[in-house]
């Protein structure tokens, strides 16, 4: 809008010059000589007063295309990284088999602190009114889910710890290769249960944002080179 609005004035400015110089001329006031001493000044004094304008205008928004550029490629490192993470934590589940196993044999996992993991929103505002303003919507949902997992492992971890190992010693389940069908039938049932839901939770969630990040990452790549052509940005390759 500003450069349009920059347009309008200059356009508005010179034809007032025009008429202020015309109108003497044409009423035989001033001869062109006189005229041109007159108004030779008042042009200079504009013509700088435009360069200069124009000049620290430029220079605003090439200042502001910077900063986007910035934004985007800090937004999709943040994906890449936390992509990572999932990544991680979802080859830690993997090992395991199946639910039992991921339920009652996997020890409770203490992933480092994910608390700069966060996308900065403020910066990306200007997503709004670009091309495609939904997907600034998508990576808000992306972050909650980022978010959902670590708080289900948390859940997990702490269940697991605080219920889980203390019934499993007290029932003589550990160390030693144990039966679903045993693990079963010597826990109380909300032990049992939440042991097997709050793993499950967790198995879902990484199992779906491992591929949802990804995917988030690739939509946001490709409007970033569409909006900044010939730029480089973070990315898998």
């Amino acid at each position: 809008m500003r450069p349009k609005l920059s347009i309008v004035v200059y356009l508005v400015v010179a034809v007032c010059v025009i008429v202020l110089v015309l109108l003497p001329l044409i009423g035989g006031l001033l001869s062109l000589k006189d005229l041109a001493l007159a108004v030779a000044p008042i042009l200079s004094t504009f013509l700088g007063a435009t360069l200069a304008f124009r000049l620290n205008e430029k220079a605003t928004e090439d200042k502001e295309l910077d900063r986007r550029y910035l934004a985007l490629n800090e937004a999709l490192f943040v994906l890449i990284r936390q992509h990572n993470a999932v990544q991680q934590i979802k080859s830690d589940f993997d090992k395991y088999s199946n639910e039992y196993e991921r339920a009652f044999v996997l020890p409770a996992i203490k992933p480092p602190s994910y608390s700069d993991l966060r996308q900065n929103f403020e910066s990306l505002t200007f997503l709004l009114v670009a091309s495609e303003p939904q997907i600034l919507l998508e990576l808000s949902v992306e972050q909650e889910r980022f978010e959902q997992i670590q708080e289900a492992l948390r859940l997990r971890n702490q269940h697991y710890v605080e219920q889980v190992q203390p019934a499993m010693t007290a029932a003589g389940l550990n160390d030693r290769v144990v039966p679903a069908r045993e693990i079963e039938l010597k826990l109380q049932m909300a032990v049992y249960r939440g042991a097997l839901q709050t793993a499950s939770i967790v198995c879902e969630q990484v199992q779906q944002s491992s591929k949802s990040i990804f995917n988030m990452h690739a939509q946001l790549i490709a409007l970033a080179r569409k909006l900044f052509p010939g730029k480089k940005f973070v990315s898998y390759e």
